[in-house]
């Protein structure tokens, strides 16, 4: 004889599937893409493509003007309200410590502005040069205040200035690859 589950099991299953099946069936958009409440895009593994902080574009009179291409000198806004400027490079002498590789030895200035009504996290900061289409090799020098990001948290309303240094092959040929930090989209910033 078979057994049967106690009232009070058969009944909550009953109610947990009568829940699933109504919440199928709400007032549901069939073109949105938005998690259900209370679920984080992140957390749930589902793409961020939607809330992820893009580019901002430059409107002119007709608001369709793109921004321009990121360029070393001139500041490139998120729409979340992260700014970032990379200054043009410039030379410097590293430390005595420091290993000398092949290549000239470069700085690039690096400032971020935030204006995202929340704390920015410098410890998802990705920045990786390539000199004519070969990674350059990175430089670490903390006497020469030549760093691979800050490491404090950055308040809204707050800016920073930090450099970066590489060992570059070709001066002439540069591209600065930068993404702030996790759901940013890179940037890559070249001479003008």
């Amino acid at each position: 004889m078979p057994r049967t589950p106690p009232r009070s099991l058969a009944a909550l299953l009953a109610i947990a599937s009568i829940a699933l099946t109504t919440a199928g069936c709400a007032d549901a958009d069939p073109g949105a893409t938005a998690p259900g409440p209370g679920i984080d895009a992140a957390t749930a593994g589902l793409p961020e493509t939607s809330t992820a902080p893009t580019p901002a574009t430059t409107t002119g009179a007709t608001g369709d003007a793109p921004a321009p291409a990121p360029r070393f000198g001139r500041t490139f806004r998120y729409g979340g309200g992260l700014a970032v400027t990379v200054a043009e490079p410039e030379p410097f002498r590293p430390s005595a410590w420091v290993q000398r590789q092949a290549g000239t030895p470069m700085r690039f200035e690096i400032t971020v502005r935030n204006r995202t009504g929340d704390t920015w996290n410098p410890s998802q900061l990705h920045v990786r040069l390539l000199s004519a289409f070969t990674p350059a090799t990175p430089i670490f020098d903390h006497d020469s205040q030549v760093l691979a990001r800050p490491e404090e948290r950055l308040a809204d309303r707050g800016t920073v200035t930090f450099s970066v240094g590489f060992w570059v092959g070709d001066a002439e040929q540069l591209a600065l690859e930068l993404a702030p930090g996790f759901g940013y989209q890179p940037i890559t910033v070249s001479l003008a």
